[in-house]
């Protein structure tokens, strides 16, 4: 439900803001975006490709065009483990689950990190904390033959943070969304991410008018 308060409320101001600049004919709907990066143990800082133009964008993951903007309203960080380095049924995790690496401990360090986000140069974001993200479930999935035990996810648990302002991503702007990280993954296990899902509203067109945060 708290999701739902948010994204109406987004969707009015942000109508507004289209309106009182001439724009308001440029079509809004709820959305998101789902961005990975590969584990690695000589990369202490992570920048997502935003756009479904850079680089190569996994089967799953969803991206923005260069022509739409995009509203954040809240956003989601996890560990993803997959049995390829593409594959549309790679599990998402809120903690550093012993499952996927009996070096779990190293996958810490995703959470002892920060967030920064910056627009066409414009600090926008900084520093934030990616602890809130971290959740040890109750009923955890210890071994691949545990199979009444399960990874718990979502619901009264949802790692969703709400930001107090919006920001606005631009696809005609440079974009640069950072994991900043106080070191390198020591030892990742092959096809394992970092996974940040990005909720809120996006403006189809909108590339074109840039207010960055509300």
């Amino acid at each position: 439900m708290a999701s739902n308060l948010v994204n109406r409320l987004a969707y009015q101001e942000i109508k507004e803001i289209y309106k009182s600049n001439e724009m308001g004919h440029l079509p809004l709907t709820e959305s998101s975006l789902t961005l990975v990066k590969d584990c690695s143990s000589t990369v202490a800082q992570y920048q997502f490709d935003l756009l479904n133009t850079e680089g190569s964008p996994k089967s799953w993951e969803v991206r923005l065009s260069q022509s739409d903007s995009f509203w954040i309203t809240s956003w989601a960080l996890y560990l993803g483990f997959g049995s390829a380095s593409d594959t549309d049924e790679t599990e998402l995790y809120t903690y550093p689950a012993e499952i996927f690496s009996s070096a779990f401990q190293d996958y810490y360090t995703v959470y002892n990190s920060t967030l920064n986000v910056s627009v066409n140069n414009d600090r926008i974001l900084q520093d934030y904390d990616t602890h809130k993200f971290l959740y040890i479930p109750s009923t955890q999935r210890l071994s691949s033959s545990a199979n009444q035990n399960f990874n718990e996810t979502g619901g009264v648990n949802d790692i969703t943070q709400y930001l107090a302002s919006y920001i606005q991503l631009n696809g005609a702007k440079k974009n640069i969304i950072s994991l900043d990280m106080p070191g390198s993954i020591a030892a990742p296990e092959s096809n394992s991410f970092v996974v940040l899902k990005l909720f809120g509203i996006v403006c189809i067109g909108g590339s074109i008018f840039n207010t960055y945060s509300n």
